[in-house]
């Protein structure tokens, strides 16, 4: 993954892609509309991003990172951990819906955005599961115990999160959290 360094032009690129996928998706977004729309110069994106691949790879850990930094901070609230564990995976279940790049992506470009996701995904879902494995420990220290080994979950969470982000659910019982949470503790905790 490209190293992304917080200095002021790399967040300008970042923002700037991230406002332009929004609006128009990946293959209509040109590194000029990024220079155009983010105001620095070709020379300088270029310094710090190769391509776009690696524009679109750096943008993505960095919404990822800042996803699981404001779940760290909801997470502070709560102190029981199956509470806290169930709270992760419905705001997981949230990411597509409140994401409108992410929505935009896989409604304009599924068949270039879907394999960065998916199969290319490994990098991204990494994150993931070392977020659970701290919040599996957490609950397994307190006393209770998985359906399953710490593994098997986190393989488990990982993979019906990602499913939910990539096809929204369509049921209306996934839109509402209450629902979400007594399925999510039937499944993982015993």
């Amino acid at each position: 993954m490209t190293d992304s360094r917080s200095d002021p032009y790399t967040e300008r690129v970042l923002d700037a892609t991230y406002t332009l996928l929004s609006r128009q998706g990946l293959k209509q977004t040109t590194i000029s509309d990024i220079v155009s729309e983010s105001g620095v110069s070709k020379a300088t994106l270029f310094r710090r991003f190769p391509g776009k691949a690696e524009l679109f790879e750096t943008l993505m850990s960095r919404e990822v990172t800042r996803f699981l930094a404001d779940l760290d901070v909801r997470l502070d609230t709560i102190e029981d951990p199956v509470d806290r564990l169930v709270e992760t995976f419905v705001r997981f279940c949230d990411v597509a819906p409140q994401n409108v790049v992410l929505r935009r992506l896989v409604e304009t470009d599924p068949g270039t955005v879907l394999p960065q996701l998916t199969i290319h995904a490994e990098p991204i879902l990494a994150f993931g599961r070392a977020f659970m494995l701290g919040e599996l420990k957490r609950l397994t220290d307190s006393g209770y115990r998985l359906t399953a080994t710490p593994e098997v979950c986190i393989d488990l969470i990982t993979r019906l999160s990602h499913s939910y982000i990539m096809l929204p659910p369509t049921l209306p019982a996934f839109s509402d959290h209450r629902q979400i949470r007594n399925l999510f503790r039937t499944t993982v905790i015993r």
